[in-house]
């Protein structure tokens, strides 16, 4: 079954909606709609146990692009108590070494 809502809403098409405040500085009857379809959206998705990376893969496969948010991460690099003591002192001689100081370091 589909998660998504009609692509139209009270007869238009959801990119002609207005979202955002009206002239009295209240949020507008779509934006909160739109607040709640998120909010459910995103109870769905965990409920079928997909990622936002899934969810952005399969959105990103209609556009030919990836839509994910989730960022892969990079395991932090730990360095030992000396290696440590050693680039501190590196870079308290050179707080700005140029590409060719860092290698010659290495």
């Amino acid at each position: 079954p589909c998660l998504l809502p009609s692509l139209e809403a009270g007869g238009m098409p959801i990119g002609e909606l207005q979202i955002g405040v009206d002239t009295d500085g209240r949020k507008s009857p779509v934006d909160a709609e739109l607040n709640e379809f998120v909010k459910q959206f995103k109870k769905k998705r965990i409920y079928l146990g997909y990622s936002q990376q899934d969810v952005g893969k399969l959105v990103g496969s209609f556009y030919g692009q990836d839509w994910s948010q989730a960022k892969k991460r990079k395991k932090p690099t730990i360095f030992d108590t000396a290696a440590k003591t050693q680039l501190e002192h590196f870079f308290s001689l050179q707080p700005k070494p140029s590409a060719q100081d860092i290698d010659d370091y290495a």
